[in-house]
């Protein structure tokens, strides 16, 4: 796991993955998201080098809003961390209504998020940098507060790419429903045939958008600790 950010940390406390950066005022816990030099992909241009960037949660874990993203935003960019190649700006988990709208996508919480997620990812790339997104291979998010995408990988991946999305983080809680949707595939999803569920369905979903998105899988929490370092 991460380590958290000093309290003398200013706005940029901490964020999620693996990188340290040290300043003369604070210091700031990124993300570097490493990719297996002889993993398997496709040849679509994305991520020829490890991504990095900043995503809310070790600093603020569900107290998210968009102006605390557009804040960091500008910090990021105040501390030349834009300029020493960190570009993505994240979103992680409570950033949705807790309920589906009734044609089945995910809005924006009204309070934290009031313009949307369209118009903060407008934003975010008005300041030069991609606009990463979260959600979950299962009915909820890790937290509960929003839908998963479990079952709605099609139109979620469609939402995403309408709304300028670059980067989706993919955690893996509350899978537990995974039984019932892939008895109900064929109706759910429009590929022939259908591929497997949770984690590869949303890659096919994301490619078969058109817009370039990274994807971050995020192992389920389940198996964290279930084979040890011997």
């Amino acid at each position: 796991r991460t380590e958290r950010a000093s309290k003398g940390s200013d706005i940029m406390a901490s964020a999620e993955f693996f990188f340290r950066f040290e300043s003369a005022s604070a210091s700031s816990v990124l993300f570097l998201l490493c990719v297996a030099p002889f993993a398997a992909g496709l040849n679509n241009g994305v991520d020829l080098v490890p991504p990095m960037g900043w995503s809310n949660w070790e600093s603020s874990g569900c107290n998210v809003s968009e102006a605390l993203i557009l804040a960091n935003a500008q910090a990021m960019i105040d501390k030349g961390l834009q300029k020493a190649g960190y570009s993505i700006v994240g979103i992680d988990d409570c950033w949705a209504e807790k309920f589906r709208n009734k044609t089945g996508h995910l809005v924006a919480n009204s309070t934290t998020f009031p313009s949307g997620i369209k118009a903060l990812s407008d934003k975010i790339h008005a300041l030069g940098f991609k606009f990463g997104i979260y959600s979950s291979a299962g009915a909820w998010t890790c937290q509960r507060t929003m839908p998963g995408s479990l079952g709605y990988e099609w139109i979620d991946a469609q939402t995403f790419a309408a709304w300028g999305v670059d980067y989706l983080k993919y955690d893996g809680c509350f899978m537990e429903d995974f039984e019932s949707v892939l008895k109900d595939a064929n109706r759910r999803y429009p590929f022939s045939p259908t591929p497997i569920l949770r984690y590869p369905i949303m890659a096919e979903a994301l490619n078969k958008t058109g817009r370039k998105i990274s994807y971050l899988c995020n192992f389920p929490w389940q198996f964290w600790n279930l084979y040890k370092d011997s």
